[in-house]
C-alpha cells in the first residue's frame, strides 16, 4: 500500500495517539499502529485532529470525529479460547497422568491368620497331714485319724486325677511311718468316712477301684481336694519319737 505526504501526515498523528492499535479514517484509509491498548473494548471513539485530503476542503480540522477501531478485540476472544482450549487440553493430561498412576498402583491382597494355643495345664501344692501328738498307750487300742488339703490349680475344663504313691516306707501295700527303725501303719482315703483308700492309680483310665483315686476338672482357678487319713490301733504302745513317710502325689491331666 502507497501512502501520500497527506498520508504520512496522517501516520504521523496517528502515532501519537495512546491508546489505540488500528485507526479508519472517513476516507477508508487503515494503518497499523503498533501501540499499547488500556482498555479491551471492541470498539470507542476518540476525538482527534488529522489532515484531510478532500480537494473542497484542505483547511486543517483540528477536531473531527472519527471511528476507531480496535481489531484486538477479536484476537483476545481468539486467545481466550485458545487459553482455554489449552487449559482443558493440560487438565485431561493432568487427569490421565493421575489415572495412569493410579492404575500402575496395583494391589494384592493375602490373609494374615491369628491363632493361641492354650495347652493343659495343672499343678498341685505340697502339703501336711499331721494325726497329732498322742501317747502310745492311747494309740495301742485307739484309731486315730487325721485330714488336709491340697490346693490344685488346672486349666479350665482339663480333666485330672490325684493318686498317691504307697511312701517310702511301704511294706507290701501298707503304708507305714518311720522312726529309728521303729514303724506305725496308715492308711489314705478319698472321703471322710474311710471306705475308699487312695490307691496309687494315676488316672481315670487305671482308677478301677470306684473312688480309688480323686478325679476332679479344672475351672481356671485353686480348687481345694481333701485327704483323709486314719492311724490304726498297735495294739501295743509304739516307742515315743516322731514318725513320717513321705508320699509323692501325682497329678495327672
Amino acid at each position: 500500500m502507497s501512502i501520500d505526504r497527506s498520508g504520512v501526515a496522517k501516520l504521523l498523528l496517528i502515532q501519537s495517539l495512546p491508546n489505540f492499535d488500528f485507526l479508519v479514517d472517513d476516507d477508508g484509509l487503515r494503518v497499523r499502529a503498533q501501540l499499547a491498548m488500556k482498555k479491551n473494548s471492541l470498539e470507542d471513539t476518540e476525538e482527534v485532529c488529522r489532515l484531510t485530503t478532500r480537494p473542497a476542503c484542505r483547511a486543517f480540522d483540528p477536531c473531527r470525529t472519527i471511528r476507531i477501531r480496535d481489531d484486538r478485540g477479536p484476537l483476545l476472544k481468539r486467545r481466550i479460547g485458545q487459553a482455554a482450549r489449552m487449559g482443558a487440553v493440560a487438565l485431561f493430561v493432568a487427569v490421565a497422568s493421575s489415572y495412569q498412576t493410579f492404575a500402575q498402583a496395583g494391589t494384592s491382597t493375602a490373609n494374615l491368620t491369628v491363632q493361641i494355643t492354650i495347652t493343659a495345664a495343672c499343678t498341685i501344692n505340697a502339703a501336711t497331714l499331721n494325726f497329732g501328738s498322742v501317747s502310745g498307750t492311747t494309740l495301742a487300742t485307739t484309731l486315730q485319724s487325721g485330714s488336709t488339703t491340697v490346693s490344685v490349680t488346672c486349666t479350665n475344663g482339663s480333666p485330672y486325677s490325684i493318686a498317691m504313691d504307697n511312701g517310702a516306707n511301704v511294706s507290701g501295700s501298707q503304708r507305714r511311718m518311720t522312726n529309728a527303725g521303729n514303724f506305725i501303719n496308715y492308711n489314705l482315703y478319698t472321703d471322710a468316712a474311710h471306705t475308699n483308700p487312695w490307691t496309687t492309680a494315676t488316672s481315670s483310665t487305671t482308677c478301677t477301684t470306684t473312688n480309688g483315686c480323686f478325679l476332679g476338672t479344672g475351672n481356671g482357678s485353686a480348687q481345694t481336694v481333701n485327704i483323709y487319713g486314719t492311724v490304726p490301733a498297735t495294739g501295743t504302745a509304739p516307742s515315743t519319737g516322731t514318725y513320717t513317710d513321705t508320699v509323692v502325689m501325682t497329678i495327672t491331666y
